[in-house]
């Protein structure tokens, strides 16, 4: 199993280039899924959902919990952590519990 580790820093490139920048860090932890929605991107990792506005330049914890993956839609964010799954209805602000099982929780969204 592949795990992407992002202790030091995450990596962003600009789609019109092939060149990688070192952005700001979500916190010291492990990172598990990301996503890019509207203007922001979103890092689940084992310390919870961290948004960034500005291309991660900085980073917001605005979630908790061990999240393991990510999908959104619209305004609609979804974070499947250990034992729970969340949603947001705006673009990561406010969270609600939807979802306690007793297992891990994968999310996929289809392409539009």
């Amino acid at each position: 199993m592949f795990r992407l580790l992002a202790f030091a820093c995450i990596m962003f490139a600009p789609l019109s280039r092939a060149d990688w920048a070192t952005v700001a860090e979500p916190g010291k932890a492990q990172v598990n899924a990301l996503l890019f929605q509207g203007k922001y991107f979103f890092a689940g990792t084992d310390s919870g959902v961290y948004r960034s506005a500005d291309k991660g330049a900085t980073w917001e914890r605005v979630d908790g919990g061990e999240v393991q993956s990510l999908a959104g839609s619209g305004r609609m964010v979804y974070s499947g952590a250990l034992y729970t799954l969340n949603r947001s209805a705006d673009n990561g602000a406010t969270w609600k519990n939807v979802l306690d099982v007793d297992t891990f929780i994968t999310l996929s969204m289809p392409s539009t």
